[in-house]
């Protein structure tokens, strides 16, 4: 087995503009941080819009061997004998028990190509750009940007036109079943799911297996599409950006609020998190 029975934190990380930059993609202010985590005893779950091959790059490049949720909750990757992962419609991949929450990518392209005659010089998705498109579109070396376009369970569409016809757009989908939400840079569209209904899933998944209640969690985040996460968890961590405001929250309570910027300020909030729930090595 990979998890210990003191697990009784948990924290919940987007990815861009949070644990990692957002023009250069960089981690390298977060990962001291990280392990220390490890070193505690708390998993680091990333809950992002990025793919499972962007996000298993990820954690083996810095050794994270928890689950993670994709494309904005679309799916739970859990690695294999984590879990008994019981009682859950899943499938399953070399490494990991996948556990989806939606309906696959082909569906929510048939209805994005259904309106490309309405709106179809008022944006460009990911399906139609080759890779040297995605690249200029990203910032992403060639690598990554390949990881980015294998997506299973959801749909990028970079928005071009104006306000009024990007509410019409979403709207179309929304009366097709589709879910549209506002990412950094992209519109992600895809299944009636969100990064807050699987954070709730996996930390009963933890407090059932681990017979833990209850389980201590944070989530962290900066943009419009982490609002259920940041919602859902016991506290939430706004990571300040360069680029735009921060979200609203309904919440009053449990809101935290970095002074620094993607990377540094995940690690300054962090640090206050486990500094407040008085979390030292050995203490988890």
């Amino acid at each position: 087995m990979i998890i210990k029975p003191n697990y009784r934190s948990l924290i919940f990380s987007d990815l861009d503009g949070c644990f990692l930059d957002h023009n250069d993609y960089q981690f390298n202010h977060a990962i001291d941080q990280a392990q220390k985590l490890e070193v505690l005893g708390i998993p680091l779950i990333f809950n992002s819009s990025k793919t499972s091959s962007e996000i298993k790059s990820l954690c083996a490049e810095i050794e994270n061997r928890h689950p993670f949720i994709v494309e904005n909750g679309s799916a739970v990757f859990i690695p294999k004998n984590y879990f008994s992962c019981r009682g859950h419609q899943k499938t399953s991949t070399l490494h990991y028990e996948v556990f989806p929450f939606s309906r696959e990518r082909q569906h929510w392209l048939e209805c994005i190509d259904i309106l490309k005659p309405k709106f179809g010089g008022d944006f460009v998705n990911f399906n139609d750009l080759s890779l040297d498109e995605v690249i200029d579109l990203t910032g992403l070396k060639k690598d990554d940007a390949i990881a980015a376009m294998d997506r299973q369970y959801s749909e990028p569409v970079f928005w071009r036109s104006s306000q009024m016809r990007r509410t019409k757009f979403i709207t179309s989908l929304q009366e097709k079943g589709a879910t549209v939400k506002q990412g950094g840079r992209f519109l992600s569209v895809g299944g009636d799911c969100d990064k807050g209904t699987a954070l709730i899933w996996l930390r009963q998944l933890f407090a059932t297996e681990l017979s833990i209640n209850p389980v201590n969690d944070l989530a962290i985040g900066d943009s419009e599409n982490d609002l259920p996460m940041l919602e859902a968890a016991q506290e939430a961590l706004l990571i300040r950006s360069p680029n735009h405001t921060f979200p609203n929250l309904n919440r009053a309570s449990g809101v935290f609020k970095s002074k620094k910027f993607g990377p540094k300020g995940w690690t300054e909030g962090i640090a206050s998190w486990l500094q407040r729930h008085k979390i030292n090595q050995g203490e988890c």
